[in-house]
């Protein structure tokens, strides 16, 4: 089980763990092996090979992949298609699945070329993270919100957890690819029966594997960053390996701990302008011609994160207990 951290600038505490919500694989191992010894030199317990298996623990069966949406796909990750990984000259699964797929949210105020460019001219620079994708047939879904670039006619997002809602099944449907395992000789026979057939129904009595993910964030995209690993957990998607985040106090800040003033959507426009600038925006924006197309943008973007609500506290000791029960079950069935 990877483990599910972020990594923040922030000096005040180590919010790593409070990102942990799912154990990794490797302390659960180590947690039974050393009671399963405790055990086995008491003589009152499992011996060796005999230690509590992690299906046990984590549910590791995926959901089938939903098909995908080429439209949705194209309005979300309108870069997707032309940073796909290009084929494999020495795989001879040419249009296999990527190495790792990486999800990223911009800043506010800004569109998802903050991740997928790098720039034209003499404003060109190279980007070691896509150079290195690209090396290693990595997959970068950088997210387009509505309201901006080839999205600007549309409505703006109404919350971050609705991003994340709309995003989820999209990034599902890139991570999720059929192994070539079977879900038992019942699952083996109808996904051999169904193998030619198309839809929903093709994708019973398989089993999906998950390739390995990451969600980046930067400001305001570190709590759309947070949303959809949360959405993609309900789903009952294994978490990304890592969040990266940056410029964002954690979401479970307190209102009067935020470091701005809010509701900065509403702030009259000198002040709206101070806020702005306070958040380092370039002073280019607030230039005459350029203000008027990015004010209303701006003003949504911080309403994003002005009416948060962290409604998800309390994670790490809800999967305690949850292990403590299902330890227990086991226990009580030897």
């Amino acid at each position: 089980m990877p483990s599910f951290e972020c990594f923040l600038p922030l000096n005040k505490k180590p919010y790593t763990l409070f990102y942990n919500i799912h154990r990794p694989e490797e302390r659960i191992r180590a947690w039974f092996s050393e009671r399963d010894e405790e055990k086995e030199k008491k003589g009152n317990g499992a011996g060796r090979g005999q230690t509590t298996p992690l299906r046990a623990f984590f549910p590791l069966a995926l959901p089938p992949a939903p098909p995908i949406n080429p439209h949705l796909r194209s309005l979300w990750f309108p870069a997707a298609a032309r940073l796909d990984p290009a084929p494999s000259a020495s795989s001879s699964k040419q249009n296999g699945p990527p190495s790792c797929v990486l999800v990223a949210f911009a800043c506010a105020g800004s569109a998802e070329d903050l991740w997928s460019s790098e720039g034209s001219g003499s404003r060109r620079a190279r980007s070691p993270l896509l150079q290195w994708l690209s090396a290693n047939r990595g997959k970068l879904l950088s997210a387009q919100l509505p309201g901006r670039a080839a999205r600007r006619r549309e409505p703006f997002a109404e919350s971050a957890r609705a991003v994340a809602k709309e995003v989820v099944a999209l990034v599902a449907a890139e991570i999720l690819v059929p192994s070539e395992e079977k879900e038992g000789e019942e699952g083996a026979k109808e996904g051999a029966e169904k193998e030619g057939e198309e839809g929903e129904e093709g994708k019973k009595g398989r089993i999906f594997q998950q390739v390995p993910w990451f969600v980046a964030g930067h400001s305001m995209g570190a709590w759309l960053a947070f949303e959809l690993a949360s959405a993609a957990r309900d789903a009952g998607l294994h978490p990304p390996r890592r969040l990266l985040l940056s410029a964002m106090p954690p979401p479970h800040t307190p209102e009067h701990e935020r470091p701005w003033r809010g509701p900065a959507a509403t702030l009259p426009t000198p002040k709206l302008v101070a806020e702005c600038r306070a958040w380092g925006i370039s002073e280019a924006v607030f230039s005459p011609g350029v203000w008027e197309d990015y004010e209303g943008l701006l003003r949504n973007d911080f309403r994003l994160f002005d009416e948060y609500r962290f409604e998800r506290g309390g994670e790490e000791e809800r999967v305690e207990r949850a292990i403590k029960r299902k330890r227990k079950k086991i226990v009580e069935k030897r």
